[in-house]
């Protein structure tokens, strides 16, 4: 069987503990993004069954969780922001900040975008995911929207402390420190999610909008 080394087996218990991805999508991620070279079919087999192992692990320890996850928490303040606040949260938007930004834009642009009290959005990535599990800090990153650069800064102003105040009332551990090249950082934040039935896989599509975007750091 081809063995697994140290960045391998890190990879597969992110993917695994990351929680958005079902067993299936587990598996061809792994096996057909991850890995390098070419396997044999027994090979497939081994490392299947491998990860058949893992994931019924962490479905054993998943059943011993009590109240909310961290997920469910982050979920909850996210809600918040897209029914009430005109913030547009995203979860797990894509894997770099450049292909979050495109989704996230896309759907501040179908949400009508500033002409309708939008002033921008907030997400994570899945890089953002990774590191929470290696760190225990979650970063957001957050964008505004609008005609112009001052428009863009007042909404980052209106935005920000209601996106703090949600994340907090949520027991989120939330912080900002005023630089719009910096992250919101929720530390600590022990990631836990658990692992999802399959499921038909988000969209995206071209930005069409106007806007300015921070967070990048």
């Amino acid at each position: 069987m081809v063995a697994l080394d140290e960045e391998d087996e890190r990879v597969l218990d992110h993917l695994i503990a990351g929680g958005f991805l079902t067993p299936d999508e587990i598996k061809t991620t792994f096996l057909d993004e991850f890995l390098d070279g070419e396997l044999t079919g027994a090979d497939r087999a081994r490392v299947e069954q491998e990860i058949d192992r893992r994931v019924a692990a962490a479905q054993a320890r998943q059943q011993d969780w009590n109240g909310p996850t961290a997920f469910d928490l982050l979920d909850r303040a996210f809600d918040h922001l897209n029914r009430s606040d005109h913030v547009v949260a995203v979860h797990n938007a894509g894997f770099t900040r450049e292909a979050a930004m495109e989704l996230v834009a896309t759907e501040c642009k179908e949400r009508g975008g500033s002409r309708a009290g939008i002033l921008g959005g907030v997400y994570y990535t899945q890089q953002d995911v990774e590191t929470a599990l290696e760190t225990r800090i979650m970063r957001l990153g957050f964008f505004a929207v609008g005609p112009d650069a001052a428009t863009c800064d007042a909404a980052i102003a209106a935005m920000m402390p209601r996106v703090l105040t949600r994340l907090t009332a949520e027991g989120l551990p939330a912080g900002w420190n005023g630089d719009q090249g910096s992250k919101i950082e929720i530390n600590p934040l022990e990631w836990t999610k658990r692992l999802p039935e399959p499921a038909g896989r988000r969209r995206s599509g071209p930005i069409a909008l106007f806007g300015r975007f921070f967070g990048s750091a």
